[in-house]
This record gives C-alpha cells, sequence and structure tokens, in this order.
C-alpha cells in the first residue's frame, strides 16, 4: 500500500513532527481497513496486523513529495491470539478515511489559530474524493520477496541514481526522469548548487526512523510472529536465535565454514579494551600428548590454506564474537 498527500502539505510535512503524524494515520487507517474487511465477522473486531512502513521524502523529479509505502498481512490476530484472515481490500473507498485520519490528527498537532482552521479545511474542500491511495494485488508466493526489495531501494539509494544524471559542464546538472502522469521521459537543467540544494532536503534528521515496525512485526510482537500456518490451523513454536538463522538464511552459525566443526561462544570483545586483537591471531598449538586421525590432519591442512587465501577480516561494527572449537588445537 501506498499512503499519498496532496502537494499543497509537502512544505508542512518537512517538519519531522508533523512526519510521524504520516506513520500513525496509516497505520491506523489500515487497521481500520483490515477489520473491515473481515467478511467472518458481523462486528468490526479489531485486529492486531503486521505492517512495515518506509516514508519516501522524494518524486521522479527529486522534488519534495513525501508518501509511505507500507507492506501488510492480510489479516491479524484477536485478542484471544485466534488469526482472522482478510482479502483483498478495495482501497479507492478508503481515500476519505485516511484523508480524515490524517488531517484531524495533522490538527492536532499544530498550532491553535485560524490560520490551521483554514488551512485544514481548504485541504479537505479541495479534495472532495480524499488523498490517493494505491493497493497492489497479494503477494502471491516468492513476490513479497521481491517487493521487499523494491521498497528497500528506497532505504539504501539515493534520490537520484547515478545513471540518470546525463550531464555537468560544472555550473549546471543534467538529469532525466520519467514523469509518473504522462508515462514520458524529461530532462531537466539546473543550477549546481540548487541540485545539491534538493539532495540534502531529503536527509533525515539526526536518530529519525524512515522504516518502522507496527503490530505483529514490532519488538512487542514477536509472541505473534512465532508462529507457522498450516491448512490445519496455527501451530505457535518458540525458536532460539540460532534456529532462527538456520530457518531464515539456511546455513548454522555456530558451524565453521572451514572445517565444518561446531563452534563454542567464549566471549565478545569491544574495541578500545586490552582483548581486542588489532593484528592477525596466532595460531592455536595442540597439545603434545594429543594425537589426530588422518581425517583430523587433513582438514587441519585444509583449514590453513583458505586462512591464507581467505585472511583474517578486519572488524567493522566495533566489536568481535571469538568462537572456539570444541575439538582441541583447531
Amino acid at each position: 500500500m501506498v499512503f499519498t498527500v496532496s502537494d499543497k502539505m509537502r512544505e508542512l510535512l518537512k517538519n519531522p513532527k508533523y512526519q510521524k503524524v504520516l506513520f500513525v494515520a496509516s497505520k491506523i487507517t489500515m487497521e481500520e481497513m483490515v477489520a473491515s474487511s473481515n467478511k467472518k465477522s458481523e462486528k468490526k473486531t479489531k485486529l492486531k496486523i503486521g505492517m512495515i512502513q518506509v516514508l519516501q521524502t522524494f518524486g521522479a523529479d527529486m522534488k519534495y513529495n513525501p508518501h509511505v509505502h507500507c507492506i501488510v498481512t492480510e489479516g491479524g490476530f484477536d485478542r484471544k491470539w485466534n488469526w482472522i484472515h482478510t482479502y483483498y481490500m478495495p482501497y479507492k473507498f478508503w481515500r476519505r478515511k485516511w484523508q480524515y485520519k490524517l488531517l484531524t490528527m495533522l490538527k492536532k498537532e499544530m498550532p491553535r489559530c485560524r490560520e490551521t482552521d483554514v488551512f485544514i479545511n481548504l485541504l479537505f474542500k479541495n479534495n472532495p474524493e480524499g488523498f490517493v491511495i494505491n493497493g497492489e494485488h497479494r503477494f502471491e508466493k516468492g513476490e513479497g520477496w521481491n517487493m521487499a526489495r523494491y521498497i528497500g531501494r528506497y532505504v539504501k539509494h539515493p534520490p537520484i541514481a547515478e545513471s540518470r544524471i546525463i550531464a555537468f559542464d560544472g555550473e549546471q546538472v543534467t538529469f532525466w526522469y520519467k514523469d509518473s502522469e504522462t508515462k514520458q521521459r524529461k530532462t531537466v537543467t539546473m543550477e549546481k548548487f540548487e541540485f545539491i540544494r534538493l539532495l540534502l532536503s531529503h536527509i533525515p534528521q539526526n536518530n529519525f526512523k524512515i522504516v518502522r515496525y507496527v503490530g505483529v512485526y514490532s519488538r512487542r510482537g514477536y509472541k505473534h510472529r512465532q508462529t507457522e500456518f498450516h491448512e490445519g490451523g496455527i501451530i505457535f513454536i518458540k525458536r532460539s536465535w540460532r534456529e532462527e538463522i538456520k530457518k531464515t538464511f539456511k546455513y548454522d552459525p555456530l558451524i565453521c565454514p572451514y572445517c565444518e566443526t561446531q563452534m563454542e561462544l567464549i566471549g565478545t570483545c569491544f574495541e578500545g579494551t586490552e582483548s581486542y586483537p588489532t593484528e592477525e591471531p596466532q595460531p592455536v598449538e595442540p597439545p603434545s600428548d594429543h594425537k589426530y586421525s588422518q581425517h583430523d590432519r587433513i582438514l587441519f591442512i585444509t583449514s590453513v590454506i583458505k586462512s591464507v587465501i581467505f585472511p583474517w577480516p578486519k572488524p567493522r561494527f566495533g566489536f568481535l564474537s571469538i568462537f572456539r572449537l570444541d575439538r582441541p588445537g583447531k
């Protein structure tokens, strides 16, 4: 789902305080949409949905255009932890609901004065059909990952790809974009400092979260995520961090990638401490009374060769976890 706003609100929504309202209003609107789409229930039942929200502040032409991209579960949990499945929602009928939720919440956050009342009333009057909501069909198996990558690009990439910059003569920057209405390619030329100003306007303030997790996907929704769906119903499960990694990424984090031996966590070294390694670690000498089999010798030689080809990696995140193999001397 994509929740958009009126172009008259773009300058106002540069304020992070009002950007937060975008997240909250889209969350409330989506919860009501899911609850109302429950065909099995005669009355509206509040459901705990799962929702990932991503704030995007730029359009194809790099101008400020805030809107919220969302991935939403097709249903939710009721108060008894029963999963209630919903079906495709006619999002066009919810445009006025989204408009009402957003504008009424913004009005509470804005200064109480006559100018605020006039501004909000004009937004209602000039947009009688509400603000636009775009919704995709339900994802089939495998499609969700593609959409997650598509939305993730907005978090990782800048407002404009380098490939769209056609020319720069030292003073003027020329780039192209595809118009969303006409579907035609347009070329824009602007002064270099204006181009940089547009880029800088999309940098969020320090500690402002442009990606947020709601309901089932939030930290508090951990218990709800420990579920598996089958034809016979829902099975609640509990997995350790190791099992979660094995299930998601298809590898065991405690198995050495070189000798395929299980490791044991013996400690964590933080950068700046005396125990933090600054050089390549010295090899551990095996005990003199220990005898290896031929298979152990082959594994040891293989690990030495790999350590030469793939040297000790430089830590990137300020801390290093040290693992020990169960077999002594490895």
